[in-house]
């Protein structure tokens, strides 16, 4: 009996093709999210001293950097043949694109804040906070990352305070905390003084 010889179905070339233009994209999406982190970054650094431009650039450049992970998990997922990959790919697809989603909005927040930024109506808070949360950094000090109150957190983190010195000197004190009314953005943390 003669062998059939298995022809290649047209249906399989096309999804081939598919799959590789798919791949091709994600790759680029890839470079152009790196591409682009970097260059805004750059930007942030010649505009450090006006502060909501400087800090909507940085959430422009963190959500660039989601984006360009998201992407690349989103390879990952489509490459594979492990179901275990492909759900752990999915899944950090879902967290970066979330992250991506969420530096976007805080950037729209900033923008928003831009007016009573330069009129300089911000909201305060006086208070001991419930919570002082630090970033994790690989290198160099710990600074405050957020100041968490019963029913707000503000974010600290562009202020750039030691954990150090926050510990010595402003741990367990009352606290006076000027801050931008929607992206909730410290703009002082001083230790409050009453009249």
């Amino acid at each position: 009996m003669k062998k059939k010889k298995l022809q290649n179905r047209p249906e399989q070339g096309k999804f081939k093709q598919i799959q590789e233009r798919f791949f091709i994209i994600l790759v680029a999406l890839c470079a152009v999210f790196f591409v682009l982190a970097l260059l805004l970054w750059l930007a942030s650094m010649m505009v450090k001293e006006q502060f909501i431009l400087h800090e909507m650039i940085n959430t422009y450049c963190g959500a660039s950097i989601s984006f360009c992970f998201a992407a690349a998990f989103l390879l990952i997922a489509t490459s594979t043949r492990n179901i275990f990959g492909i759900i752990a790919s999915l899944f950090f697809t879902i967290i970066f694109l979330s992250a991506g989603v969420h530096f976007i909005n805080t950037s729209l927040l900033l923008h928003k804040d831009k007016e009573a930024y330069e009129n300089q109506s911000f909201e305060r808070i006086v208070g001991i906070p419930d919570q002082v949360e630090y970033d994790d950094p690989d290198v160099g000090p710990a600074y405050v990352l957020e100041l968490v109150f019963k029913n707000k957190t503000i974010d600290a983190h562009n202020l750039q305070i030691h954990e150090s010195f926050f510990e010595s000197n402003l741990r367990g004190k009352q606290l006076e905390i000027l801050y931008l009314p929607n992206s909730l953005y410290a703009v002082e943390v001083k230790e409050y003084v009453s009249d």
